[in-house]
C-alpha cells in the first residue's frame, strides 16, 4: 500500500530539525532530501497520513470483527439455550452459598466466571474428588 509505504518515509524529528535548520539552496541537496523537504511543507502530514490508512483499512477491519461478534452472538444463544449449564451454574451457586453459611461470603446472588477454574481445587475430605467430580457425574 502506497500510502504505508509513504508513512514509513516520514522524516523523523532529527531530519526535520536537520532540514528546517537548513539554509541553503534546495538545488544543492540530495534529492532524498529535496523530497523530505516537500513533505515538511504539507500541514498535519502525518494525521492525514493515518487517516487514509484508517480509511483503506476500515472494510478488512470492519469484516473482521463482524466475523468475531458474530461467532460470539452465537455463543451467548447457545448459552442462553443450554438447560444443562444453567442448572450446573444454579448447583454451582448454591454450593458456594452453603460451604460458605452464613459467613460474608454466604447467601451470595452469584459468582464470578473465573471461579469455575476453581471447582476442581475443592476437594473432598479424602482428597479423592473435587467438586468438579461431583457436579460432572449426574450429567
Amino acid at each position: 500500500n502506497f500510502v504505508v509505504q509513504l508513512m514509513k518515509l516520514l522524516p523523523t524529528d532529527q531530519e526535520v530539525a536537520a532540514l528546517q535548520s537548513y539554509t541553503g539552496p534546495k538545488e544543492e541537496l540530495g534529492t532524498a532530501e529535496r523530497f523530505l523537504f516537500e513533505l515538511l511543507c504539507i500541514p498535519r502530514l502525518k494525521p492525514r497520513l493515518q487517516c487514509f490508512v484508517f480509511i483503506l483499512e476500515f472494510n478488512a477491519r470492519l469484516h473482521d470483527l463482524s466475523e468475531n461478534v458474530e461467532v460470539f452472538s452465537y455463543a451467548i444463544h447457545d448459552i442462553k439455550r443450554c438447560s444443562k449449564l444453567h442448572k450446573v451454574l444454579e448447583i454451582v451457586l448454591a454450593i458456594g452459598n452453603y460451604l460458605n453459611g452464613q459467613g460474608p461470603k454466604g447467601g451470595a446472588y452469584g459468582f464470578k466466571l473465573e471461579f469455575l477454574g476453581k471447582l476442581a481445587d475443592t476437594k473432598t475430605a479424602d482428597n479423592k474428588s473435587s467438586l468438579l467430580h461431583y457436579l460432572v457425574v449426574p450429567y
